[in-house]
């Protein structure tokens, strides 16, 4: 009982720290600051992409544990490229929504008075899923070692996976903007979509090279 236990602590301890490489939280500081969400959407946003991670990374899970370390090495590869392209597709189109976007006004907040459009909402929220739609490699070796200790220690270990990487994910995109809030940065307010485009490109690159 006491492995099992250690077992789903370290997933949940690899899971805060995974959510603490600037890939799973700078892009939706950057958007936020960009596009002049208030905290409230931008945490919606950042927890729709952190859901959608999980729910990829979550199958990945579901995967080692049911069928084994050989689905690792038979689909892992596979999914670590088409995770790449995703990741750069998606990439070269917030680029070139940056570029065909109209300058807003920084100064008024319509969110913060009148409520933001469903439409919009729905719009921002579908842009953090796809952000976020894409498995972390990171989590197979604690999926695997979970998997020796049976379904019950390895559902566990995708849960813990699950849940504090969500909590981790807002909690620093929420400390980011707070900390942002009394600081004017022109460049980031201004150009961050494109920053963060660019960011976002660059991840997908490193993946693709990482795998192939």
């Amino acid at each position: 009982m006491l492995q099992q236990v250690a077992v789903i602590a370290a997933a949940a301890v690899a899971a805060a720290i995974h959510s603490l490489v600037p890939d799973h939280w700078l892009p939706y500081v950057l958007l936020a600051k960009g596009r002049g969400w208030p905290t409230r959407r931008a945490l919606g946003v950042t927890a729709a992409g952190a859901t959608s991670h999980l729910f990829a990374t979550t199958l990945l899970g579901l995967l080692i544990v049911f069928l084994g370390a050989g689905a690792t090495e038979r689909f892992g590869r596979p999914a670590e490229i088409f995770s790449g392209l995703l990741v750069l597709a998606f990439g070269f189109y917030l680029l070139w929504a940056s570029k065909a976007r109209p300058s807003h006004d920084h100064g008024h907040d319509h969110d913060h008075h009148h409520g933001y459009e469903p439409e919009a909402a729905a719009a921002d929220l579908r842009l953090g899923a796809v952000l976020g739609a894409r498995p972390c490699a990171e989590s197979i070796p604690i999926f695997l070692a979970a998997s020796t200790r049976g379904v019950f220690t390895s559902l566990g270990a995708v849960a813990a996976w699950a849940i504090v990487t969500v909590g981790a994910m807002v909690a620093v995109v929420w400390l980011s903007l707070l900390g942002l809030r009394a600081v004017r940065l022109e460049a980031i307010e201004r150009h961050g979509e494109a920053i963060s485009a660019w960011l976002i490109i660059v991840i997908g690159v490193i993946v693709l090279a990482i795998t192939l």
